[in-house]
């Protein structure tokens, strides 16, 4: 067992320049950005910040620190588990790029570094200010997910080759970075 705040701060270096964090948990789930200085929380979320790293980890149960360089996934299962995942060692054939809308239809005036994303029947989300896309009706804040390709040995039951022995599947998923895309692309 591990503490999420001291294995964050530590694994933060790897990551890349540029480290945000998608957190989720009751009572909410945010992004959240990740600097040396600490965590920088949406407005509404400030209260549960405890130190530069420290949340009331309590109340979450799933972090992805993410950046170009790799993701840190952290997950609370009876204590809490990780694993870090880096780009540098996989073959770009062996990955390929998703991107996943951010929701909300429209972004409120940003509050410091923050902008409130909102969908039309109510729900919304905090996102970094320079993503928000704010005055740009064609565009939308995505997040680039990268699916690592695996190649497997297909084996039956009985534990014996099957067919020509390969099994080709998405082996694990890693969150890459924020930006933004054309509204309508690849949702």
């Amino acid at each position: 067992m591990f503490d999420p705040s001291e294995r964050l701060e530590s694994t933060l270096p790897k990551l890349g320049e540029n480290v945000y964090a998608l957190i989720a948990g009751y009572p909410a789930s945010c992004f959240a950005r990740v600097t040396p200085a600490g965590l920088d929380l949406p407005p509404d979320l400030s209260s549960l910040k405890k130190g530069p790293f420290q949340l009331a980890w309590s109340l979450f149960q799933d972090i992805r620190a993410f950046g170009e360089k790799g993701e840190w996934h952290a997950w609370y299962e009876d204590g809490w588990h990780d694993r870090l995942l880096l780009f540098d060692g996989l073959k770009p054939e062996d990955m390929i790029d998703r991107l996943y809308p951010i929701l909300g239809t429209r972004g409120s005036p940003g509050q410091g570094t923050w902008t409130l994303r909102t969908e039309d029947r109510g729900t919304s989300v905090w996102v970094p200010t320079e993503f928000a896309c704010a005055g740009k009706p064609n565009k939308r804040p995505v997040l680039v997910v990268t699916q690592i390709v695996k190649i497997g040995p297909t084996r039956g039951a009985d534990g014996e080759t099957v067919g020509n022995g390969l099994l080709c599947g998405i082996g694990d998923a890693a969150i890459r970075q924020f930006t933004e895309a054309e509204a309508g692309q690849d949702e």
